[in-house]
This record gives C-alpha cells, structure tokens and sequence, in this order.
C-alpha cells in the first residue's frame, strides 16, 4: 500500500488513526519534501506541516508511517522453489520474507536492509554447503547485538555482532536437505534509534545486513 496525502490534522492524531486502522505504526521524519525521490511498498507517505513550537516556524516535512514492518511486512511465507544460495541486498530481494525494513544505501554506496526483532529468507543448500555467511555494516550502537540464526526452524548458532562492518560464518549442519531452506535472525536485544539515537526514528532495529550466502 502506498499513499500520499497532504493534512493539517495534528500529528498525534494522525498517529492514532493509524494505529486504530492497522495495529503497528513506525514513524521516521524524513526531512524537506524536496529531498524525497520515491514512494515505497507497504508505506503511508503523508506531506505535513511541522510545527515545533511558537517560536519556530513551520517546515514543510515528508513524515513516513511504515506499516507493520517495513515492505517486508508484506511477505508472509518465505518459501522459494528456486531460491539463490546468495542474497545481496538490493538485487535479490524478492527472496527475503518478513521482518525487514525499507532499503536503504550506505554513505559508500552499499545497499543493505535493517532487520526487526526477526527476520526470514530462503537459500539454496547443496550437499557441499558447509557454512551460512552473514555480512552485516551496522549493529546496536550501545551494545553487541546478540543473534540466534535458525535454520528449517532449528535454532543452530547464537553469535554477536559489533556496530560496524562485519562478517559472520555459521557452520551448517551436515544433514541438511539439498534444495530451499529457510533461515531466520533472531534478535535478542534490537533498539529503537529514538531512544538510543535521540532522533526521530521509532522503528525496531536488529542488524543492518548486506548479503547472506551459503557456499
């Protein structure tokens, strides 16, 4: 679903309209309209005018109501017939399942999605696939986010990841079905960058990732 209105109606009470409409709402202040070149799936633009206080004058902002959990929230099912045993962010997306937030570039130029508190996606398995490699560029900025990888629902590694550019490799187990398997990241501790951050971003964050692959 994606929509765009412009509405003097206050913020708060937009919110709640929201909220009542779908269940979960995440909201992310984007900045001067000018500065926005595209709609995404699953998302609620709205145009408003932003009004701080009396003293500060009203600025034009694109305020952005993500529904449920970003245009991943869309996917229900992360089954595949003919999944890659590589995902990069940005290109196969179509292969990701729920639980990701919108796209998202790097300062370099990299593409890479946060996850929410868990996040699915399906790959290809061989009978020489020994390790699921998870490439992520950013994590919890307070802490080392702390992840349980499943895998066909069994939980196979708990790991930590540092908030910077890092490089996971997860031994799979050796009995495995060759074909689609779906993996899931589980996030023990995500964060919300309003609280931790001080800045107006109200999602739920795990790991930023960039790839997954099982060589």
């Amino acid at each position: 679903m994606t929509t765009g209105v412009t509405t003097g109606v206050p913020v708060m009470m937009m919110l709640a309209y929201w909220k009542a409409l779908i269940g979960r709402v995440s909201v992310t202040r984007i900045g001067p309209i000018g500065l926005v070149i595209g709609f995404w799936p699953e998302t609620v633009i709205v145009n408003i005018l932003w009004s701080p206080g009396p003293a500060i004058e009203s600025e034009p902002i694109l305020l952005i109501l993500r529904l449920g959990l970003g245009d991943g929230a869309a996917r229900q099912d992360i089954s595949h017939a003919h999944p890659p045993s590589r995902i990069k962010i940005g290109h196969d997306d179509e292969f990701l399942g729920p639980g990701w937030h919108l796209l998202e570039s790097s300062a370099s130029g990299a593409h890479f999605r946060w996850t929410s508190e868990r996040a699915g996606c399906s790959l290809r398995c061989s009978r020489r696939s020994r390790y699921l490699i998870v490439r992520s560029i950013m994590a919890n900025p307070s802490e080392y986010s702390r992840i349980s990888l499943f895998v066909e629902g069994r939980r196979i590694s708990t790991f930590e990841v540092p908030n910077l550019s890092h490089t996971q490799k997860i031994p799979l187990p050796r009995d495995l079905p060759s074909g689609p398997i779906k993996v899931e990241l589980a996030v023990e501790n995500p964060f919300v960058p309003k609280d931790a951050l001080e800045i107006m971003d109200m999602r739920v964050l795990g790991i930023a990732v960039s790839s997954l692959e099982i060589i």
